[in-house]
């Protein structure tokens, strides 16, 4: 089966977004910016069916791709919540090693919710950005 792209961002509803590629040989960071050097080798490893991996996140949703018998599987897609006050949210930021692609660190939510004894647990956790830190 010959992937493409326009099929694998159809859950990002269009709109900007990161991504974290592991390739067979290599992990690729960046984001969909036509022309960025990323995003073409994003598009190049579609084609060539060299994704095992493939996480295309922003922040509304997560989108989560795996290779499982020779083709590309998408899980459940994950959405942001909006504010809701039942759900506390922690963010979490982790430093990227060796600056990949020029990113120093990633921003992870997790959501928290209560069980029934009201013991705190993760319900969901979602890629949110990419950043990088300021000059100055």
């Amino acid at each position: 089966m010959t992937w493409k792209i326009e099929e694998i961002e159809k859950d990002m509803a269009g709109e900007k977004y990161y991504f974290i590629l592991h390739k067979f040989d290599s992990v690729v960071v960046g984001e969909k910016i036509e022309g960025n050097a990323q995003y073409k080798e994003l598009k190049e490893a579609v084609v060539e069916e060299n994704i095992l991996e493939l996480h295309l996140f922003n922040r509304k949703r997560e989108v989560f791709l795996r290779r499982e018998n020779e083709e590309l599987d998408s899980y459940k897609v994950l959405e942001h919540s909006d504010g809701c006050k039942k759900t506390k949210v922690i963010e979490r930021k982790y430093e990227l090693e060796n600056r990949i692609s020029g990113y120093d660190f990633l921003i992870v939510k997790e959501y928290i919710k209560h069980d029934e004894k009201s013991l705190a647990y993760v319900d969901k956790t979602i890629l949110y950005k990419l950043g990088r830190k300021s000059n100055g």
